[in-house]
């Protein structure tokens, strides 16, 4: 069996949707999964307007988490927030290279470590942002990137939090629950300031 191909997007300053969009290289039988690949720089956005909000999946599962493709974002939403952002990719991890902002943000069937390569802002319009299968959240650099999520009344869940690379600061917001499945981990001189109702699961 063959490799699927790669979609790579690193070097394009701006990707518009028109539509309800998907990158779909998953793999099939023993195929190794394509990477999507966002520049840090890249502004993924939808058009605006009333009932203009597409949404985007990214697909890059194989047939087992060996062969399962990586993926880099780079800023969704920016001057539209996107209806709803899915990620599927088995436990290979994601890179989250900018900010997030949509109606929906469903990173649940990320399996591996979501790493950040800068500070990141995840905005959701009153929905949940669940990462509770992910391995870890991690910087590149020990408290260099911080992690801000801002969900409105949606809960947030999270793995640990700068476990293996400590984050320089961490801002949960919400006027839900916030459900910890680990530790929270910073080493920058930032805050960890968290704003809901606590639970540590």
């Amino acid at each position: 069996a063959g490799d699927t191909g790669d979609i790579n997007l690193a070097n394009v300053s701006s990707v518009i949707l028109a539509d309800n969009i998907t990158f779909d290289t998953e793999g099939d039988n023993n195929e190794v999964a394509g990477t999507v690949t966002f520049g840090q720089t890249t502004n993924i956005d939808t058009q605006g307007g009333l009932g203009n909000a597409a949404n985007l999946t990214i697909n890059t599962e194989g047939n087992n988490d060996a062969n399962a493709g990586v993926i880099t974002l780079g800023l969704i939403g920016n001057t539209n927030p996107l209806g709803t952002v899915e990620l599927l990719n088995g436990n290979v991890g994601v890179t989250l290279n900018a900010n997030i902002s949509a109606d929906t943000v469903d990173l649940d069937q990320i399996d591996g470590t979501i790493t950040l390569a800068d500070d990141i802002t995840l905005t959701t319009t009153n929905s949940a942002v669940n990462l509770t299968n992910a391995d870890a959240i991690q910087g590149n650099t020990a408290g260099n990137e911080s992690l801000s999520i801002n969900s409105g009344s949606g809960d947030i869940t999270l793995p640990a939090v700068g476990s293996t690379t400590a984050l320089e600061a961490i801002s949960l917001t919400t006027t839900g629950t916030i459900n910890l499945g680990g530790n929270l981990s910073v080493d920058g001189g930032g805050d960890v300031s968290l704003s809901g109702t606590i639970d540590p699961t």
